[in-house]
């Protein structure tokens, strides 16, 4: 298992680049608590830089953040990328965001192979087949420990770059984690380090990020 203090750490290690250089300014009007330490950077790089990419997933949308970052990073990989992005919206009862406000976002950012759908990830099949199928795959689902080990114990497509919101001791600590009684998340991560099929990249900076794929 791999600690990082931030997302330009992990670019700098992963893909040997100090800089990323993109139109970050579609961004600007757009919240999110990936914001103050440029993870959007790192969706970038990794959409970039994925060898074979055809599809991307994102299960937790919001306000489009991460996903506009991953289409950007797509389009001088891949143009013909597939990226779907699956959320409750505003049928979520906490920290939600409407669908028609985000297929506009995505229409002023200029991407057309996006497609938004409403739905429960939790009770249909799109989560298990975007791990299955897809090259990279996004998941900020309100995540803990649970989500992470059905994940991890998913059917993995072995070319997957699986990014996921959530990851370090200090979240587990200190967010609603410890406030809720949910199940930590770093422990569930230092069990599966030990499976060496697994390369595992812990990014400390709020609000942390795992990233794992599989090297075997």
């Amino acid at each position: 298992m791999k600690l990082f203090n931030t997302p330009r750490d992990y670019i700098k290690s992963k893909f040997g680049a100090n800089e990323i250089n993109w139109n970050r300014s579609i961004l600007d009007s757009i919240e999110s608590s990936y914001k103050e330490n440029s993870y959007c950077d790192l969706f970038y790089a990794i959409c970039l830089y994925k060898d074979n990419l055809k599809e991307i997933n994102e299960f937790g949308v919001l306000g489009c953040y991460s996903i506009i970052s991953m289409a950007a990073g797509s389009a001088k990989n891949n143009s013909n990328t597939l990226i779907k992005g699956f959320d409750l919206f505003e049928d979520y009862e906490f920290n939600s965001f409407k669908l028609n406000d985000a297929k506009e976002r995505i229409k002023k950012a200029g991407f057309e192979n996006i497609s938004l759908i409403k739905t429960d990830v939790f009770k249909g099949d799109n989560l298990l087949k975007g791990l299955a199928q897809a090259q990279v795959v996004h998941i900020d689902l309100s995540n803990d420990g649970d989500i992470y080990e059905k994940i991890l114990t998913s059917n993995l497509n072995k070319n997957l770059t699986l990014i996921l919101e959530g990851g370090s001791h200090d979240r587990d600590e200190n967010t609603w984690i410890k406030k809720y009684e949910a199940r930590p998340i770093h422990p569930v991560l230092k069990k599966f380090s030990e499976d060496k099929r697994l390369e595992i990249s812990i990014i400390n900076a709020f609000p942390s990020l795992t990233i794992i794929e599989n090297i075997a």
